[in-house]
């Protein structure tokens, strides 16, 4: 057997991406005990397995299948993706067929309903589901609704489609049923005649198609439940197919396995038999052996020799269908799952219960691994091992978690098995493919130790050299890479040849690599030498067009961009040849081709192009978002985030096509506008939108359950995460109980999530999809906006050809047109500038205190300073200055602005030059209050959220918790503990650097004799009482000291006070890091126990403020560096995300340490200026506390001291 070793592009943030499908079926092909297939091909299959029961009459069986492939699809795909929706219409169909209307309905009404939304209004997909819905309507004598749904369907495929198409004549061939069932059988006959006419027409009145149109008469009886019509519809469809086509055509034989079909589930499997067996001998010889319609007549024979009681002969048949559904479909597919259950029911039939003990316990762990450990199916299977076992006087238990595989294996074969090795390679790239390259790499590398150590090279072996190979890649060890894959490349041409088409596949596998470290003579070399090999292989011509792209790549590096797409316009024609137009194989291909049409200045060809691999991305998107992991641990990657250089370069290209149809600009803007957004990967955003679902359910137990929900998937990747660290690492006692012991909690909260999702299903339906923000459009921003407010969104696009990284600007007023920027400088030159302004300002890390931030080694740092600002408004502000003027800002920063605060740009300088005091700049805030959002849906989702009611307390403030210092010996904190007048020398000290955030902790919880070590911060108490007067709320609302502890935090939030109060309040250290490691986290520091535990160790860590239960306006984090993003481009950090998922609508948090005297007079007096005028919003009043810095002058107008804190969220 050969196999494939290599990369397919895909068009990403990362340039090159392996095709993991292709990976894993490389290492199958030499794996015969094992099968793994993703989400997508399981869905898609199951759909298949459905639709071949609904066609051999067996509705009972499907419908027993199609609830547990949709069950499957709501945890495995999402209620909302079009897979789950095409599931819905097959449990439908086999509803319908037996005659249960009301239950098929529902189902209908839910295909109808995602399909309208997920796709074109003129969709014939969506004709298919009126017409499906239009057919169960009028079997319940909904005959009006049902009327307009086949009018509806029929004025789309008119349209769509042409008057004569053939799907028109099945329109009508409905609205003949309709007719005749309501007593207008005048009607029925002239929508009969029309369906005749428009056949006729179409193809000619003794064309093949009108026979086929009568077998379609037929079949559609049949699924109508009408039995004794669809019978002899059957009957004579079967005659004129006779009389027409050859005696092994398809179609005659679908008709014979139809009626066959019909006959089964009419108890009649005798009369069924003969029929089975026509059909089967007709697929064979039209078909083939291996086809997988011979599989289906295979099956529905095996079924009718069942009912007969004739177990051996159905054991033959299943046996037969097995390796066909095995080769067509996978080893780990639903049909393959479905003939492997019917196989060991019959065994069991046949008394052979050891033997269909062994093919449920393989049934089991595919469904496992498939579905999750809670699915319908994985407890079938285990309860026909029980019976099996029983039978055979066994008390064996079978495994019944899919995500126990791994364990099972390291259990029952120990750590060095080949096959545990396979489970560690089969999880790493599970995880590479989810672009979790940091976890998968551990794994893979483990397998690939574990191989090694067996001795003998083998292509289980290549194939985790390569994998681990891409992991390297991706994480931009390119050395690593290459040498990985040149030992396998040396291996297999030692051991079979340099022609060999495994070798080939390295070949490709080192040129990708050497096209990345720009060797392009080496690119080509390797290229051409693979493309020689795969020439000669009728097997490999899906290799050799991968060598032809990975040149046309090549013909890109080197400038050649006419030879290039010719290269990727004829790999792009016979991939759609082979896999069709719409497969997901074209994507990368389909990128190329944009590029170098862009390249070239063809802009409506690249548009084409881009387009065409934007929407076949967008519905992987549908379907890895929705999948069985995405449901409970949102760790599968977004397609769309994955591949957003497609969304960027589409960005792009609208742009330059804009100026060359400047008619088409303000569409081309829009069409840009939600493009930019759907690549935006923000988790504070995400949090902001499960929000946002909350709301949407209300207040009551709905409302509860959706945060439980929502709680318990935090715990679910807590929980994944260290799971799979364990599992990367050495095993030892204390480890393996470890596992033992968070797979028994994996297993609890999954089953909680499937009965909350089950709840969730009846009770809330749309709330799949409210999980994740979408992009919104220009009237939805307006929507939101408050009349004197102006939406500034920047976005960031990667590169293109020798396009640069470029920054595009949207601003979009309440009332008037929107206006669409480039920036005319690179986004790595803005990054480049906020880098600088930041460092002038000399914001480095040190933790709140009163030691100045502000440096002044440079001769003129204030004209620097303003310098940078002033020419950082002229490209980002300065273009729509009109638009903005007298307006409030809400900011929605790219990547290369997310850590500027954007009232610190200078609309103009002092006129006395640089040397000038801070207090004369026109500082943007003089003009403007400024908000931001971490993306444009988090606009919408605030403005539809609004504010909680008015019952509850203004305030509720932590502060001062009570720390010693870095001698231990500083108890200014110790006299602070209550509200009054500051004690004599209680003022602030110099504040010491902040240690290493991962040195705090000691296991799982913290040092706290390191945290009670941290400098004190005895003002704080001073700003907690000051608000808590200005707000009325009294001392009682203030928790210091002691009180200021992380148990009192979550005693808060058990007891309802923190959900009861409008303003909560930290005023403390904000701990955050951009490369924490170990169990570090970003947290807020509060007073430490005396021993630590896991409810409270002093430290309020990112994951734990997500448990709480907040429904406060304003949370206010007076601390350093709540604001900056934990490494990788995220724009807010860990902390904002947390507070956002724990019910806050609006955040005041800080870009960088602040100087706590400044941190006091800034949040006090942003307080009290609410609390003094109520019209105005929280925006404009940190503005004017922000000012009012400023106009002291001197050392507070320095913007080091002022400009840190920033309002993320909800203006009002």
């Amino acid at each position: 057997m050969t196999m494939r070793i290599g990369w397919q592009r895909r068009a990403g943030r990362n340039k090159r991406r392996w095709a993991g499908g292709v990976l894993l079926g490389l290492f199958l092909a030499g794996a015969p005990a094992f099968s793994y297939a993703g989400p997508a091909e399981d869905a898609e299959a199951q759909a298949m397995a459905v639709q071949r029961l609904l066609d051999d009459d067996r509705a009972a069986d499907g419908e027993a299948l199609a609830r547990a492939a949709l069950a499957a699809a709501e945890t495995a795909l999402g209620a909302d993706a079009l897979e789950t929706a095409n599931l819905h219409r097959l449990l439908g169909d086999t509803l319908f067929e037996q005659g249960r209307f009301g239950e098929a309905e529902p189902h209908f009404r839910k295909a109808l309903a995602v399909r309208r939304a997920r796709l074109a209004p003129d969709d014939p997909e969506i004709a298919r589901s009126a017409n499906d819905l239009a057919v169960t309507l009028k079997s319940t004598g909904a005959y009006r609704e049902a009327e307009e749904l086949y009018n509806l369907a029929l004025a789309i495929r008119q349209s769509a489609l042409g008057p004569d198409h053939a799907d028109v004549a099945t329109t009508f061939f409905g609205l003949a049923r309709l007719f005749g069932a309501r007593g207008d059988h005048a009607e029925a006959a002239a929508a009969i005649e029309k369906a005749i006419a428009i056949g006729a027409t179409a193809f000619g009145p003794d064309h093949r198609t009108v026979v086929l149109w009568r077998g379609e008469r037929a079949f559609m009886l049949h699924f109508a439940g009408s039995y004794a019509v669809a019978e002899p519809a059957y009957r004579a469809a079967i005659a004129a197919a006779e009389a027409s086509f050859k005696d092994d055509d398809v179609h005659l034989a679908s008709y014979r396995q139809g009626l066959a079909n019909l006959l089964f589930e009419t108890r009649r499997p005798g009369a069924a038999e003969p029929l089975y067996r026509a059909a089967l001998a007709a697929r064979e010889t039209a078909l083939g052996p291996d086809h997988p319609a011979v599989a289906a007549s295979l099956e529905g024979l095996g079924r009718a020799l069942e009912k007969q009681k004739r177990a051996a002969e159905a054991v033959a048949a299943y046996r037969r269908a097995l390796p066909i559904r095995e080769a067509s479909a996978g080893r780990a597919a639903p049909a393959t799952d479905a003939v492997l259950m019917r196989l060991g029911v019959a065994l069991m039939g046949d008394e052979r219960a050891d033997e269909a003990e062994q093919v449920f316990r393989r049934l089991l762990a595919l469904r496992e691994r498939a579905q999750g450990p809670d699915a319908a199916g994985v407890g079938e299977a285990a309860r026909w091992i029980a019976n099996a076992a029983n039978a055979g006087d066994r008390a064996a238990e079978a495994e019944i978690f899919a995500k126990r595989a791994l364990s099972i294996s390291l259990a029952a074969r120990g750590d060095d098995d080949l096959l545990t090795g396979f489970d560690f390679l089969v999880l790493g790239l599970v995880y590479s493919g989810q672009q979790r390259f940091a976890e998968a790499d551990p794994l893979l590398t483990r397998a690939l130790s574990i191989m090694e150590g067996h001795g003998q090279e083998s292509e289980q072996m290549v194939l985790a050299r390569t994998a681990l190979a891409y992991t390297r890649f991706s994480q931009r060890r390119l050395d690593e890479a290459a040498a990985l894959t040149r030992r396998s490349l040396d291996a297999v041409t030692a051991a079979r040849g340099a022609s060999d088409p495994t070798a080939g596949e390295l070949m490709l596998t080192l040129a990708y690599i050497r096209l990345e470290q720009g060797d392009l003579a080496a690119a080509e070399r390797l290229s051409q030498a693979a493309r020689a090999i795969f020439a000669t292989l009728a097997s490999r011509q899906r290799s050799a067009i991968r060598a032809d792209s990975l040149i046309g790549r090549i013909r890109m590096a080197e400038g050649r961009f006419d030879e290039a797409g010719e290269q990727f316009a004829a790999a792009l024609a016979w991939l759609r040849g082979r896999f069709g137009t719409d497969s997901a194989e074209t994507i990368p291909v389909l990128a190329d081709l944009g590029e170098a049409a862009f390249m070239r200045g063809s802009f409506a060809a690249a548009r084409r192009a881009l387009e065409r691999a934007a929407t076949l991305t967008e519905r992987l998107a549908a379907i890895d978002a929705q999948n069985a992991f995405a449901n409970r641990t949102g760790r599968i990657e977004d397609q769309a985030v994955a591949r957003g250089a497609i969304f960027d370069h589409l960005v792009k290209t609208y742009e330059r096509l804009s100026q060359e149809r400047p008619r088409e600009r303000t569409a081309l803007a829009e069409k840009a506008f939600l493009t930019a957004q759907r690549v935006i990967d923000s988790r504070a955003a995400v949090a902001l939108s499960q929000l946002g679902a909350r709301h949407a359910a209300g207040n009551g137990d709905l409302a509860r359950l959706v945060r439980e929900r929502q709680d318990l998937v935090e715990r679910w990747q807590r929980d994944d995460r260290r799971l799979t660290s364990l599992h990367g690492q050495d095993r030892a006692g204390d480890a393996m109980a470890s596992i033992a012991t968070l797979e028994a909690a994996l297993s609890r909260t999954d089953r909680r999530i499937r009965a909350i999702d089950a709840r969730l299903a009846e009770a809330f339906p749309d709330f799949a999809s409210l999980r994740r923000p979408e992009p919104v459009g220009f009237a939805a921003a307006r929507a939101a906006l408050a009349e004197d407010e102006v939406l500034l969104f920047y976005a960031d696009t990667s590169p293109l050809g020798t396009v640069d990284f470029e920054t595009y600007l949207w601003a979009v007023p309440k009332r008037g047109a929107a206006r669409w920027i480039r920036l005319d400088r690179p986004s790595r030159a803005l990054a480049a500038d906020v880098r600088r302004l930041r460092g002038m300002l000399g914001v480095g890390p040190l933790t709140r205190g009163a030691q100045s931030l502000v440096a002044d080694g440079e001769p003129d740092r204030k004209g620097a300073v303003l310098a940078i600002a002033a020419g950082l408004y002229e490209t980002m502000l300065a273009p729509v200055a009109d638009m903005i003027a007298g307006r409030t800002l809400v900011v929605v920063p790219s990547r290369s602005l997310a850590s500027l605060p954007v009232h610190l740009l200078v609309r103009a300088r002092p006129r006395t030059g640089g040397a000038a005091d801070y207090s004369e700049a026109g500082w943007l805030l003089r003009d403007h209050a400024i908000a931001v959002m971490p993306s444009v849906a988090s606009l919408a989702v605030l403005a539809a959220v609004g504010r909680a009611d008015d019952e509850r307390v203004p305030y509720l403030g932590f502060a001062n918790p009570l720390l010693t210092g870095p001698g231990g010996d500083d108890r200014r904190a110790f006299t602070r503990t209550e509200c009054g007048p500051a004690a004599a020398g209680g003022g602030a000290a110099a504040a010491a650097p902040m240690p290493a955030l991962s040195s705090l902790f000691r296991g799982a919880v913290a040092d706290v004799g390191a945290v009670r070590r941290l400098t004190p911060l005895p003002e704080t108490t001073d700003e907690a009482c000051a608000i808590a007067r200005a707000l009325r709320a009294g001392d009682d609302a203030v928790s210091l000291g002691r009180a200021a502890s992380e148990a009192g935090v979550k005693r808060a939030s058990q007891d309802g006070r923190l959900a009861r109060a409008r303003i909560v309040h930290f005023a403390t250290h904000g701990l955050v890091s951009g490369d924490l490691s170990g169990l570090a986290e970003p947290a807020i520091v509060l007073t430490p126990p005396a021993t630590a535990t896991a409810r409270d160790d002093g430290l309020l860590t990112a994951s734990e403020v997500a448990t709480l239960k907040l429904d406060a306006d304003w949370v206010i984090l007076s601390a350093c560096n709540t604001a900056s993003g934990d490494g990788g481009g995220e724009a807010l950090s860990g902390l904002a995300r947390a507070f956002f998922y724990a019910g806050a609508r609006a955040l005041l948090v800080s870009h960088w340490p602040v100087q706590s005297d400044a941190a006091v007079r800034l949040v006090t007096g942003a307080v009290a200026a609410l609390a003094a005028d109520p019209r105005i919003d929280r925006a404009e009043a940190l503005r004017r506390a922000m000012l009012a810095e400023i106009e002291a002058g001197g050392a507070r107008a320095d913007p080091a001291a002022w400009a840190p804190f920033i309002l993320v969220g909800a203006t009002r």
